[in-house]
């Protein structure tokens, strides 16, 4: 049973290799036969480069798609687009563990989000900074951004992502040992995947649960 675990894992890794290499083969093919192409049009494609990897949980490639996203949205002088830019990395950065990197750089996204009056984007901000300080074992912090994006996201009527944050609520109170504030916001989270149809999420709530 060993023996075909390790070829499975051998296989995926193999295959995740072809992916990364097919895309970003098709990146440089892209960048020589559109040289003159505009910054919006390549801001649209590395955004969609970045997303496709880190949905695949390739967060070292996606950041270098994260990375020239910003930079284009610096040069086209977009707010809205350099804090997306910014929360993508910020998002990136706490899969891999890096959590002052994600922290700084979300910061950086929610201030710019709170300027151009944009609340989806500052709860988002928010639930992340949450759960990465409670990675760094500050659980009032940790605590206090999450709650107040729940509260931007209902007033924005983001059903999914507040779900997630939810989640998060109910994983930092299960850490700390209250376990009935703990149970409330997972079947807060699970009620609203389920209307959602999100069985992905659900699973999540239902194994924390």
């Amino acid at each position: 049973a060993f023996a075909f675990f390790e070829l499975a894992s051998f296989w995926q890794k193999f295959e995740t290799s072809l992916l990364v290499e097919s895309i970003l083969s098709s990146w440089e093919r892209y960048v020589s036969a559109m040289p003159s192409t505009s910054d919006v049009s390549t801001w649209h494609t590395v955004e969609c480069l970045g997303r496709l990897l880190q949905h695949l949980g390739i967060y070292k490639e996606a950041l270098i798609f994260y990375r020239k996203e910003l930079n284009l949205a610096q040069r086209m002088n977009d707010e809205k687009a350099k804090a997306g830019a910014l929360y993508n990395i910020g998002w990136c950065t706490r899969q891999q563990g890096h959590f002052d990197l994600a922290i700084e750089n979300t910061e950086a996204a929610k201030a710019i989000y709170e300027n151009i009056g944009n609340p989806i984007g500052t709860a988002k901000c928010r639930s992340v900074l949450g759960i990465c300080h409670w990675h760094k074992s500050d659980d009032t912090t940790a605590l206090e951004y999450l709650w107040k994006s729940i509260e931007s996201f209902a007033t924005a009527e983001d059903t999914r992502d507040q779900a997630e944050a939810y989640n998060h609520l109910g994983i930092i109170y299960r850490s700390v040992g209250n376990f009935e504030k703990a149970l409330e916001c997972l079947h807060e989270a699970s009620n609203r995947h389920k209307r959602l149809k999100n069985s992905t999420g659900l699973g999540k709530c239902y194994n924390s649960i």
